[in-house]
């Protein structure tokens, strides 16, 4: 009854519940789409309702710009400019009143005769970038119409275009009469941004919510960058949603060029969807309801009858499986069901009687052979039992699971057959049946047992048979086997781990370390076992990691890693990097384990790039510095040239007053020596090449020594044994003038403090094959030998070892640059000769440079300008300082020549280009605004290509005497130009020509 019933009331459920469920899902599946396709529908139509607002808006646009462009004023003002035209219809107003960013008249030439844009919402006059403030380029599309046959009142261009600062919907019209009629006389464009204003004015026009994203490089959204390529001309409209409540439709907008300019997203909410899935859940939730009351008026009918019978039923069920008879139903109708309660009742108790003493009696029996049967059936081995015959008597347990048998499928059977194939078995069991008692151990199908022995005997003590208890110990067995493989893993791991590893007992000793820590401490197993860890440390590390160590041992928050030094026991340093963890043993015991990477060589590596990157800033300075002296040099050279210049006029007009020709020579003299300071400059930071003449360090010795003694202190003495004419040297005047400064000022330097003695000595050396072993790279032969002595303080030999490095100093950052020696030492490499250092602290330094004796004489200087050679030439000067080339002029007049002077390259190739065969030579300057020396030189060579050409230049870095060669030009002239460079370089020219 039960049974019938629970299924009805179960099926009418689920027939009910079926049919809500198959409605609600036809609903969803028929009308839910209906609802979907109105939606997108809906979407779409507002999308145009947008597109057809912003249409009007250019629309509207366009035709205010045609009123203006189409009217007799506006036409006479783009033929003929005129300020009234301006004044009365252009005022600043105009653009606010008629809410324009932007408007511009241009002529029937493209160009500008009026623009002016605005910032309506600050009224600030704003910069439009991408529209021309002067002249409309010719290709430009707001200027280009097509006509094509169309009346001129329709020719317009007009849409959006995309500034800088934004989308501006703009309208260009051809500028006619008030008849529409031409000719076109030019453009009116009016412009206004497509900015939030605008946007809002729509949004209130179409009660729509829509945004406007640019596609323009860096303004357009990474996440839309994939919405333009769903949209075709064939599909405009592309709609995806944005969560349960909204719609969103897509559509795109091109600029006048026709080119994708903007992306438009407008909103819509799903109001039709939500409201048809709300009917539809109302519609499920009322059929759920109803098969809820149906199940309601079930359960009452139950209660009210089908409970009572099922009591009845599962009372007599219980009494069934039971057998308990002491159990009474109650009563409490006396309808038919309570009849029949009462006389089943009778009937138990009579029968409850006459079984009470006979259950008694079962039950004890039972219960004792229950919990027999319980033991042995739960085992967790094997428990059997065998007579002396070899016959099983048990063989129970849950253990016999692993043979696939049941206990009555072996009892009966004979061990010995069973277990044939196993002797170690039948061995065990007929040392059991002797009554012996053991434990064993035997493998069955790649399981372990371990089995337990015990003799079995009858009630009189006789032996029968034996007892055995099996064990499964499989995993017990492989979990050692493995524990026993991963500990050997593990150490393994250990001792060849490239980190040191240890770890330490709360005593502070080592209780363990692997061979990669040995290696760092250069200890072995043996010195460091036992040891406390503080025996491997340097003295600045044995607080630090003392002090780590005691607090993490307490419990105490220390950072992981740390670094600290590790001593070996050959007295070296290591670095390390230690990172420590406390453990517990079985014992509770807290330990320290630890790991050490040793990084000394990181650390080495970190200052060597330290010390790089000091010397990459140092070269960025010196660069800096080459970059400044090189702009010196160009204004101080033409300083120096109207100096020079000027004081060797003074000193052609001079003659006859010898008082005023001697201080007229040493102003030439002191210009030389600036001069050559400008040179010494440009080499010190490499602007100019190094050019090897013979030289005597003897003489230039003399000139050092008047620039060094004013610096020197009076406390020190200077003595030299320095004469001229030992020989000369191949090398650069400028280049061994810096040697001798260097030597010189740092032996100063190293005497600063207590004084001391100078001493310089200059002596012909010859060195045998035998002599130059002492030296690098150098030949035998004749050498001058240039020695520099001082009384300073000295160096020991580690400095000594890095005196000639570049950017090593011993002084303070802000007193030297580290520079000094190793450009000597640079020096005088290049010059084919060596250099040797000897030094002791407190004693002093001396410095032996040799240099190898050329066989050529020195050049003797030239001592007087009046008897240069002269001419009557016509020359042709250039240079954009005007008083060097009034200089320039008055030199060449009083050699003779006729000059024509020019401050402007282009006026010069002009006038040359008038009259090319005016001019016998040109003599230009290299660095001017207009055209550069070499680029006027290659003009005037296209036009006449034998005309001599000389050209100066105080500093420049694109042009020297081979560059000058290759376009043409022979002479190249460093600044400042003495007069007896220039009438030699003129003279060879000109007769070179002839």
């Amino acid at each position: 009854m039960k049974k019938i019933k629970t299924k009805v009331i179960l099926i009418l459920f689920c027939v009910f519940i079926g049919y809500a469920t198959i409605d609600y899902g036809i609903q969803k599946m028929i009308l839910l789409p209906s609802f979907l396709e109105l939606e997108q529908d809906l979407t779409i139509k507002n999308t145009r309702r947008v597109i057809q607002a912003i249409d009007r808006e250019i629309y509207h646009l366009d035709a205010f710009c045609h009123d203006w462009a189409a009217w007799d004023e506006s036409y006479r003002y783009a033929a003929s400019w005129s300020e009234d035209y301006i004044k009365n219809n252009l005022p600043e107003s105009t653009l606010y009143s008629n809410n324009l960013n932007y408007i511009c008249i241009v002529n029937k030439d493209r160009k500008v005769l009026w623009s002016r844009a605005v910032d309506l919402s600050t009224k600030k006059w704003v910069s439009i970038n991408d529209l021309p403030g002067d002249r409309f380029p010719e290709s430009h599309p707001l200027v280009s119409y097509e006509l094509d046959g169309k009346p001129l009142s329709e020719v317009s261009v007009k849409g959006i275009f995309m500034t800088h600062s934004g989308p501006m919907l703009i309208s260009s019209r051809p500028i006619l009469n008030n008849d529409n009629e031409g000719p076109i006389h030019g453009s009116i464009i009016m412009g206004r941004f497509f900015n939030e204003d605008v946007i809002q004015k729509i949004k209130e026009q179409t009660r729509t919510d829509f945004r406007i994203y640019s596609t323009s490089p860096g303004l357009f959204p990474s996440s839309l960058q994939h919405i333009p390529l769903k949209i075709t001309e064939t599909s405009p409209y592309f709609i995806q949603e944005r969560g349960s409540s909204v719609l969103q439709a897509y559509t795109t907008l091109t600029d006048i060029q026709r080119r994708l300019s903007l992306l438009v997203e407008v909103n819509n909410t799903r109001e039709i969807s939500e409201k048809g899935m709300s009917t539809i859940r109302y519609a499920f939730l009322l059929k759920i309801g109803f098969s809820i009351i149906l199940v309601v008026i079930l359960l009452i009918l139950q209660q009210t009858v089908f409970k009572r019978v099922d009591n009845f039923i599962n009372y007599i069920q219980t009494i069934q499986q039971t057998g308990d008879l002491s159990k009474r139903i109650e009563v409490t109708h006396k309808d038919e069901i309570g009849i029949l309660t009462r006389e089943f009742n009778s009937l138990l108790e009579q029968l409850y009687k006459k079984t009470v003493k006979s259950k008694e009696f079962e039950e004890e029996l039972q219960n004792s052979e229950q919990k027999l049967r319980t033991i042995i059936e739960n085992a967790p081995g094997i428990i059997f039992i065998v007579d002396l015959k070899g016959e099983v008597i048990l063989f129970e347990g849950r253990g016999i699971t692993v043979f696939g048998v049941q206990p009555s499928q072996v009892t009966g059977q004979s061990i010995f057959k069973l277990f044939h194939d196993y002797p170690k078995i039948i061995h065990d069991i007929r040392k059991a049946l002797t009554g012996e008692t053991f434990i064993t151990e035997s493998q069955i199908r790649n399981l372990i047992f371990e089995t337990t022995f015990i003799p079995y005997k009858n009630s009189n003590g006789e032996l029968i048979g034996t007892i055995g208890i099996s064990t499964d110990n499989t995993e017990k067995k492989r979990s050692l086997e493995v524990l026993r493989e991963n500990e050997a893993q593990f150490r393994s791991i250990v001792e060849n781990s490239h980190d040191g590893i240890i770890l330490i007992g709360a005593d502070y000793k080592f209780l363990y370390v692997n061979d990669e820590f040995c290696r760092i401490t250069s200890r072995s197993h043996d010195e460091l076992i036992g040891e406390d860890f503080r025996v491997v440390l340097d003295d600045e590390s044995v607080d630090l990691v003392a002090d780590r160590y005691r607090r993490r041992q307490q419990g105490e928050s220390v950072p992981a890693k740390y670094e600290f030094n590790i001593l070996r026991k050959t007295g070296e340093k290591r670095r390390v990097e230690f990172s420590g963890n406390v453990i517990r043993d079985s014992h509770g015991k807290i330990k320290t384990i630890g790991q050490l990477l040793d990084i000394t060589r990181n650390r080495e590596v970190e200052e060597e790039k330290s010390r790089l990157k000091t010397k990459l800033q140092q070269a960025q300075k010196m660069e800096a510095i080459g970059t400044l002296a090189g702009g010196i040099a160009h204004d101080f050279n033409n300083i120096l040239s109207a100096i020079l210049g000027y004081s060797q006029l003074a000193l052609l007009n001079s003659q006859g007053n010898d008082k005023v020709q001697k201080y007229i020579q040493q102003l030439t003299a002191s210009s030389e020596r600036a001069k050559s300071l400008v040179q010494q400059i440009l080499a010190f930071s490499r602007q100019t090449k190094a050019e090897k003449i013979p030289v005597d360090i003897g003489s230039i010795f003399k000139e050092v020594l008047k620039l060094i003694r004013p610096i020197i202190p009076s406390t020190i003495e200077i003595t030299h044994n320095v004469v001229s004419n030992l020989g000369a040297v191949l090398a650069d005047q400028t280049q061994i003038h810096q040697v001798l400064m260097n030597l010189c000022v740092n032996a100063s330097q190293a005497m600063e403090a207590e004084g001391g003695k100078l001493s310089v000595e200059l002596s012909q050396v010859d060195l045998t094959a035998d002599d130059v072993i002492n030296y690098n790279d150098i030949e035998p032969g004749k050498y001058l030998g240039l020695t520099v002595q001082d009384t300073g303080v000295g160096m020991d030999e580690e400095t000594m070892s890095h005196i000639f490095e570049p950017y090593f100093t011993t002084k303070k950052v802000t007193e030297g640059t580290g520079m000094g020696l190793a450009l000597v030492h640079g020096i005088v490499t290049d010059c084919g000769g060596d250099i040797k250092v000897s030094s002791k602290p407190g004693v002093g330094t001396t410095f032996v440079v040799l240099f190898p004796v050329i066989e050529k004489e020195i050049p003797e200087m030239e001592s007087s300008i009046l008897d240069l050679p002269t001419g009557n030439e016509q020359v042709l000067f250039v240079d954009d300082e005007k008083f060097l080339v009034d200089i320039g002029i008055e030199m060449l007049n009083d050699l003779g020549y006729k000059v024509e002077g020019r401050t402007s390259s282009y006026d010069a190739l002009e006038a040359f280009r008038a009259n090319p065969n005016k001019y016998d030579i040109v003599i230009t300057d290299m660095t001017m605004p207009e055209m550069a020396g070499d680029k006027l030189a290659m003009e005037i060579k296209k036009i006449r290509s034998d005309i001599p050409i000389i050209i100066c230049s105080g500093f420049s870095k694109v042009m020297t005497q081979e560059k000058a060669q290759r376009i043409g030009v022979k002479s190249f002239l460093n600044k400042p130009i003495t007069m007896e460079e220039m009438a030699y370089t003129i003279r060879k020219e000109l007769d070179e020509k002839k």
